[in-house]
């Protein structure tokens, strides 16, 4: 038996003797009833067939995270004793699974592998013997001590047998599983272990979980101290040796991606004393925006077309049951300055936006009376805001991207000063994105794309100054994400470069041919994806982003010109996680934030509602807004949000009051949920559920569980009229300070 290889406490340095360890298991079994949750217990793990075109795993016991770069990585947590989380690292490669740990260094610790080697049947069967050890099941156990002689232990495997676990001593039945141990130099808190797996025994070519796409997998670690790190990362406690549903299930599949539509057009919407640059109106290109998801606009220049715009757009999306659009951009500028001509629009809540101007010094010519600029808006990409039911489920704070919409100095002869914007624009990027994820880029650069580049062309500078003419170095080893920044560019397979289609319509002149005669033309606008900064990043962009051209081209308007002296460019992304969340941990501190992403009006009568907010609170912490601090507009991202720091067993009540101001008249009070005049909740740290509550405080519906959601949830509530109301998209987030 594997465990008559493991000391006692007494025997085993660094280890509480069993008080400590009684209390250990009282408050895992508190743990055990108070969390109402446990999370989905499988993993995707795309597996990958190098046939010798990958990066080898370099295996020495040393954990190297690139060297993991084609699977996913996840943390472990120590729910107990609240200590150092510990990182797992899962590749497949060429049919051998790949674990790499990374783990607080302690004296000594004792590491076990549990292997369900017929997962499919385990999860389809119902008979009791299927869920215990069975013969194709092994397990593996390792003891490794840190200090003064580092040594590891002769590893132990066992196979199932009449639902116990026996020590394997027939070679053929041996699984060919090798264990590796380091002590970096460079990470002296943490110790390594690496383990190569060969999912079948030494007898047979077949392996079934490959075979099934399904592997049941356990991991059990026990270090000084009492910290215990497993899989699956569960608050309820470590997988059981003996009942093979408490391991986790590894999918060799690729993991679920989120799709998400994009686009940027130059609508050539000039002043009123300048000719416009196609035969398009606001109405018409509202309606051929419609069902996107996020797009820059650019040259939206006075403010009738920008509201016209954006009031017809959302009067599409309500007639095809499509969630409103907002508009970051609109009238009056939310910074004092002047119109950049962009418009950032969105049918996804924004968490954060802001508008920048080029500085005065960073123009030329007529475009120095266009305060041309960049606009950044942190967008939620899942859940999003969609029509009111009470069926409804919460979002997930985590699933968002950054995005920038942007328009650089017009003219070849200024070169240098699309130089200097260039500058300032990444500098904006730098200091707002989230560096574990990618972002997007989108706009009229005025800089002509071609392919292949010229190492002194312009474009070839535009990638530099923006880090994307080379593949991070994820990018480079990582075979299952994309690794196109520009969108535009597309390559054949095998083959040379995709024939690049232009953008620019010159004079907005054009007929039924005009997309092909787009081919090879000139490319000025464009779609990027900037990658993450980290090392690991948590989100990618999965393989193969479509990429689309739209002309404009509209007979019933004129057979002779498009909508703009512009064509559309459109694709689809899809997210997908690469580093999996961490679950809710009552052991440690957080930082709480209750944040209003979105107010909808339902009853000012007309543009634009004068928001502010009286209070909003968590437990006695608590903040106001002013009307000049807070956007105008019936769909609006009013930037309120309060903080408060929390420990293991608080529990605290959230309140949110929205006002319009309707000076010199009484202000009124909105109506924001279907519970009562104000928006209610409340927050229990210890069990991580987050309840809405009546005007009494008292909760009536529970929301979610931050085990499922670690990082923050989403919210929607709705107040009812015939008074003013509004609809209202809450976000409550969790930072570890």
């Amino acid at each position: 038996m594997i465990h008559s290889r493991t000391l006692s406490a007494s025997q085993f340095p660094g280890f509480p003797k069993t008080p400590g360890r009684v209390l250990s298991a009282i408050f895992g079994l508190v743990l055990f009833f108070l969390f109402s949750h446990q999370a989905d217990a499988e993993i995707s793990l795309p597996p990958i067939e190098c046939g010798g075109s990958c990066s080898p795993i370099v295996f020495d016991g040393e954990v190297q995270p690139l060297d993991f770069a084609n699977g996913v990585k996840a943390p472990l947590q120590d729910f107990v004793n609240g200590s150092a989380d510990s990182e797992l690292f899962l590749a497949a490669e060429d049919g051998i699974l790949y674990i790499g740990l990374r783990l607080p260094k302690t004296e000594v610790g004792e590491l076990f592998l549990y292997f369900d080697g017929d997962r499919d049947d385990t999860l389809s069967s119902s008979s009791p013997n299927a869920l215990a050890p069975r013969s194709e099941d092994r397990s593996l156990w390792v003891e490794y001590l840190t200090e003064d002689f580092p040594a590891l232990t002769q590893p132990i495997q066992s196979m199932g047998q009449n639902g116990d676990w026996v020590e394997v001593t027939n070679p053929d039945d041996l699984w060919d599983i090798k264990v590796g141990f380091a002590k970096p130099w460079d990470d002296p808190d943490f110790v390594h272990l690496e383990v190569r797996v060969d999912m079948k025994p030494a007898s047979t070519t077949f392996n079934e979980p490959l075979d099934t796409g399904l592997l049941g997998l356990g991991i059990h670690h026990m270090a000084g101290g009492g910290a215990v790190q497993s899989l699956p990362n569960d608050p309820m406690g470590p997988p059981a040796e003996e009942q093979t549903l408490t391991w986790e299930t590894l999918l060799f599949e690729l993991p679920k991606t989120i799709p998400l539509q994009i686009a940027s057009w130059n609508i050539g919407q000039m002043p009123s004393v300048i000719p416009d640059a196609g035969a398009g109106e606001p109405d018409d290109f509202a309606r051929k925006l419609a069902g996107l998801e996020i797009a820059c606009i650019n040259e939206a220049w006075s403010d009738e077309d920008r509201v016209e715009l954006v009031k017809v757009l959302n009067e599409v999306q309500e007639s095809n049951g499509q969630a409103p659009v907002q508009a970051v951009g609109l009238p009056p500028d939310d910074q004092g300055g002047q119109t950049t001509g962009l418009l950032l629009l969105s049918a996804r809540p924004f968490i954060q936006y802001e508008v920048r101007e080029f500085n005065s010094d960073h123009c030329a010519g007529w475009d120095c009376e266009q305060d041309k600029g960049a606009i950044w808006g942190r967008i939620l990409f899942e859940g999003g805001a969609p029509t009111f039911n009470d069926g409804q489920q919460p979002g997930n704070a985590d699933h968002f991207i950054d995005v920038y919409c942007t328009h650089l100095q017009s003219g070849d002869e200024h070169a240098s000063v699309r130089s200097q914007q260039l500058d300032a624009l990444k500098h904006f990027i730098d200091t707002t994105r989230a560096p574990d994820r990618p972002a997007l880029l989108m706009g009229d650069f005025n800089i002509v794309g071609s392919q292949p580049s010229s190492p002194s062309s312009e474009y070839d500078s535009l990638l530099q100054k923006l880090d994307i003419a080379s593949l991070t170095p994820f990018d480079m080893v990582n075979s299952w994400t994309s690794s196109r920044y520009d969108l535009g560019v597309s390559p054949l397979s095998p083959g040379p470069m995709a024939p690049l289609q232009g953008t620019s319509i010159p004079g907005g002149d054009c007929t039924a041919t005009i997309f092909d005669d787009l081919v090879g033309g000139t490319r000025l606008d464009y779609l990027f994806v900037l990658p993450a900064p980290d090392l690991w990043p948590s989100w990618a962009i999965a393989l193969g982003p479509s990429y689309t051209i739209f002309t404009g081209f509209v007979p019933t308007i004129s057979d002779e010109e498009c909508l703009s002296d512009h064509a559309k460019v459109k694709a689809v992304v899809s997210l997908v996680k690469t580093e999996l969340p961490g679950a809710w941990n009552p052991t440690r501190d957080h930082r709480m934030t209750f944040r209003t992403l979105q107010l909808t009006d339902h009853g000012s009568g007309g543009c634009c509602a004068d928001w502010f907010t009286k209070e909003i609170r968590i437990g006695n912490s608590e903040a106001s807004f002013t009307d000049e601090q807070t956007p105008d507009g019936d769909v609006v991202t009013p930037g309120w949000s309060v903080s408060r720091l929390m420990s293991t067993t608080d529990a605290e009540d959230l309140k949110l009051e929205v006002w319009e101001s309707d000076w010199p008249s009484d202000d009124d009070v909105y109506d924001s949920s279907a519970h009562g005049k104000h928006a209610r909740f409340r927050f229990d740290h210890l069990t991580g559920l987050w309840e809405e509550s009546d005007n009494s405080a008292t909760p009536v519906t529970a929301i979610g569980n931050f085990n499922d959601f670690p990082d923050g949830m989403t919210w929607t509530t709705q107040g009812s009229g015939p008074d003013d109301h509004a609809t209202v998209v809450h976000a409550l987030e969790a930072e570890e300070p």
